[in-house]
């Protein structure tokens, strides 16, 4: 039986449309460590030296007028505030990192004191390069009719040796919600003592880059939340190059030698994607479809998220040789896959996994 090649448009989405939505991760944010006062210091005010009074004159030979050493002013000393505790942390370091599906600590507004839901639950560390950093975790219990949610925000400063991670709490709130018939909300500001824990960023099995905290049975894995390095790239599939493939400034496309698809990830944050396929339709004309893509893309532990923001399409059919559809194109589906790279006799592979509905596809590292 002959398939048929469908219109332009439409082949274009069938072709590019490789995913559908899984879930949506939030962003997450940052605050910075409270400020202490200093002090004011005291203003200082000199008075002039009095002659002694009660002594007759004594007749002496005039003498030139000193003039008077000029004093230094003494202005009164502005109030500053007391530098937070310094702390530093390696650039690998200095990402985001969650457990779980927390993936966001704007539950607490600390400008208001107030509270809102998580959007998960789990742990997250924001880490910065001069050592200040921000965690959330959020836990829940059910117990029959009865709920215990316990909901942590902290910001301090973190001190990184080559093993060990000193982290010193220097501000902190937590929150214990009781709902058993009855309803309990309570909030504490008990800093926590400095906590030294070791750690270690390093490739996971799945080759993406995790941080652990703690060892042996204490050990609990991080993943990344931001550009995981592993990823970046050129990335093909049965032969079909990113090189050469689509010229956007000369419309240039190149002939493959068979059907394929390709991807490139940028660092900052930007992908482009081509397809290239043939078949014959039901009139028996071989069709052959090209597509080109570019936009965005997002990451998330194993999950990564793309969107086209530009494109292009070039439709032939062989027997009407000569007549070329070619047209901008952006395909509009929301691109979300589970991702890994694994190695194989020292070749890198790309799988990407898609669940509804579910297919699997392997590229090889350019």
């Amino acid at each position: 039986m002959k398939r048929s090649f469908p219109p332009l448009a439409r082949s274009i989405q069938l072709a590019s449309a490789l995913v559908v939505v899984i879930l949506a991760w939030a962003g997450a944010t940052q605050a910075a460590p409270a400020q202490q006062g200093a002090p004011a210091a005291t203003s200082q005010i000199f008075l002039p030296l009095v002659a002694q009074a009660g002594r007759p004159a004594t007749q002496t030979t005039p003498q030139p007028t000193p003039q008077p050493t000029p004093q230094p002013t003494m202005l009164p000393v502005e109030p500053t505030t007391a530098p937070p505790p310094s702390g530093a942390v390696p650039i690998q370091l200095a990402r985001e990192w969650f457990a779980g599906n927390l993936t966001s600590i704007s539950f607490y507004d600390r400008n208001s004191g107030t509270w809102s839901k998580p959007n998960g639950l789990g742990e997250l560390y924001a880490f910065a390069t001069d050592g200040t950093y921000t965690y959330g975790g959020a836990l829940s219990i059910q117990n029959g009719a009865c709920l215990t949610e316990v909901t942590v925000y902290q910001t301090g400063v973190a001190r990184a040796q080559a093993e060990d991670l000193d982290l010193e709490a220097t501000f902190s709130r937590t929150r214990t919600l009781v709902v058993c018939g009855s309803k309990s909300d309570t909030t504490t500001e008990t800093l926590p003592p400095i906590k030294r824990i070791p750690w270690r960023v390093a490739i996971g099995a799945q080759g993406r880059t995790e941080l652990t905290l703690g060892a042996g049975s204490e050990a609990k894995a991080f993943a990344l939340r931001g550009i995981d390095e592993p990823l970046l790239g050129a990335w093909q599939r049965d032969g079909v190059s990113s090189n050469g493939f689509y010229n956007p400034a000369t419309g240039q496309w190149a002939q493959p030698s068979g059907d394929g698809e390709w991807y490139r990830f940028a660092a900052d944050g930007r992908f482009t994607y081509g397809f290239y396929g043939q078949q014959t339709n039901e009139q028996g004309c071989l069709v052959t479809l090209w597509v080109y893509q570019a936009g965005e893309f997002s990451m998330s532990g194993s999950l990564l998220t793309t969107r086209s923001t530009s494109g292009h399409g070039r439709l032939e059919n062989n027997c009407t040789p000569g007549e070329v559809t070619e047209e901008p194109f952006v395909d509009e589906t929301l691109g979300q896959f589970t991702w890994t790279v694994s190695a194989s006799n020292a070749a890198e592979r790309l799988e990407l996994l898609t669940v509804m509905p579910f297919r699997s596809r392997q590229f090889n590292r350019e």
